[in-house]
């Protein structure tokens, strides 16, 4: 499609009648999603960073309790149902907030004292009726359990944030993003942004998650019910091969994709993802970016076979069904790479990558509160997400940019959430079973080697190599002081354990804390 017909087809899109996008993106927490999962709402809740609307407005803030009572004084209310800093005139509105995050703790098996002391602010602004601006930084020190330390010293940063220092035990990093959005009609929203996205209905996602660090986008979201289209374009970074020189920093590769998300019904919704990543330069050659995919209506893959196939092309399914009022179920198909006459032979040919997930996620509404309940198996083959070079790997920054732990593993995780007035408990359990690779043999689960060096071509299977066993066991209790900044206050116990036939570690840290974020951090995998 030539520039006229894209054009073209913008001006259509902004004269079709749709569900209003204004031009608020919506922080929701994990725990706080199941809100959105009310049968015939017509959201499209696969797609992060979400777009606030009327409907997503109404039933979050209602089942948030989020309310303001002009009756109560001023430092009530911005204690406990408002913004830190509110100004409004006219259409716009600006908002100033600040998000502590301060925690003290005990890691027991590691005997040592822990904490986290964090100091976030944020400013968000709808400048006009269709222009949001919202950018947010967090500075961080803290002393973390023994455990989490090593993996945060491994490659230099604390995992899914960003590059750290440390002197002893003390770790120091900040954390920033920022979003600009414009909807120029009731069709079309483009979102500049220095964040993290997110392709699911789950806990995990194995085609798309939010475990990496922030990276840039540009993502363009048209809707037209019953569908909605993202085509987004990324650049990430691969620190792996260390410093290209003083000028340059890290290596860069590009990440594009474009995601289809069609409510069939009003139970059943299928999502046809696809993906594509390459290398912006390596080794001294200079290739930029390949407008050969600027197109964001074409499929991918024709486009890289036309290059000669250099580049990572990923393929996915995303289905959600309403089982009912109270339930719903959810599932992913991801295809890396396969070979026709190989994928049915049953002999473990290593360029069949694949991963798949399945989950089943509910709600159920009692007089004293709401319990919800989610239950999740996440199943990735090995060498998915390599490739024969490691710079077009799908990963970013040292981390996959889809199921955290890598290839080659399985996982089993259920949570169980009750809330009632101001209170909320959480209790949550995985099991990570993975096939580690040893000195001599490359079996498939780090993404970051090149699936050159694998150890056989047949014969290969689901967590071959050094088996290890990850158990999280997460328990936390919190009372909601402010619903509209998330400030809790809020006491847990974290039990961990990692069991090979090499070694056993056992890890128990509880903590109490103040707490204000809608930020997903990940400490089980």
């Amino acid at each position: 499609m030539n520039k006229l017909g894209l054009l073209a087809f913008l001006i259509i899109c902004s004269k079709i009648s749709a569900q209003i996008n204004s031009s608020i993106i919506t922080n929701i927490h994990f725990t706080e999603k199941q809100k959105l999962y009310i049968p015939n709402n017509k959201i499209h809740t696969s797609i992060y960073p979400f777009i606030s609307n009327n409907i997503t407005d109404s039933i979050y803030n209602a089942l948030s309790k989020i309310t303001t009572d002009s009756s109560k004084s001023l430092t009530y209310r911005k204690i406990f149902s408002e913004n830190l800093i509110e100004y409004k005139f006219e259409s716009q509105k600006t908002f100033i907030n600040f998000y502590p995050d301060f925690q003290v703790g005990r890691d027991i098996n590691g005997k040592r004292n822990i904490y986290i002391n964090t100091r976030g602010f944020e400013l968000k602004s709808n400048i006009s009726n269709n222009l949001f601006f919202s950018t947010l930084f967090y500075e961080n020190q803290a002393r973390f359990p023994k455990y989490y330390e090593e993996k945060v010293k491994k490659n230099g940063i604390v995992l899914g944030q960003a590059d750290m220092s440390a002197e002893s035990s003390i770790i120091d990093w900040a954390y920033s993003k920022s979003i600009l959005s414009y909807s120029p009609s009731n069709s079309l929203n483009i979102l500049l942004a220095y964040d993290k996205q997110f392709i699911g209905d789950g806990y995990r996602s194995v085609i798309l998650s939010d475990a990496s660090s922030n990276y840039p986008f540009l993502r363009f979201t048209f809707s037209f019910e019953p569908f909605v289209y993202v085509s987004s374009i990324s650049q990430i970074l691969y620190p792996n091969n260390g410093r290209v020189n003083n000028l340059v920093g890290y290596e860069r590769k590009w990440f594009l994709f474009h995601y289809l998300d069609w409510n069939i019904t009003d139970d059943l919704t299928v999502g046809f993802f696809e993906s594509m990543t390459w290398a912006d330069s390596h080794n001294s050659i200079k290739r930029g970016f390949d407008f050969t995919y600027l197109n964001p209506f074409l499929f991918l893959r024709p486009v890289d076979r036309k290059n000669a196939s250099p580049d990572n092309a990923i393929i996915a399914v995303n289905v959600k069904y309403n089982l009912s009022h109270k339930q719903n179920i959810y599932a992913q198909f991801l295809l890396d790479e396969f070979t026709v006459e190989e994928l049915f032979s049953n002999s473990g040919y290593w360029a069949n990558k694949y991963a798949f997930q399945f989950g089943l996620r509910g709600s159920e509404k009692y007089k004293s509160g709401n319990f919800n309940n989610l239950l999740e198996y996440n199943h990735v083959m090995p060498f998915t997400f390599s490739q024969v070079n490691p710079i077009t790997n799908y990963g970013n920054y040292y981390q996959p940019l889809a199921h955290p732990t890598g290839a080659n593993m399985n996982e089993l995780l259920g949570y169980i959430n009750y809330n009632f007035d101001n209170f909320n408990f959480l209790f949550k359990v995985n099991q990570i079973n993975s096939g580690l690779d040893t000195a001599s043999f490359n079996f498939g689960g780090d993404i970051f080697k090149s699936y050159e060096t694998r150890s056989f071509n047949y014969g290969n299977k689901i967590l071959q190599g050094l088996k290890n066993n990850s158990l999280f066991i997460e328990s936390s209790i919190n009372y909601i002081i402010n619903p509209v900044t998330n400030l809790r206050i809020e006491v847990g116990l974290l039990y961990n354990r990692e069991k090979n036939k090499n070694s056993t570690q056992h890890n128990l840290t509880t903590f109490i804390g103040l707490r204000s974020s809608f930020r997903n951090l990940y400490f089980d995998y």
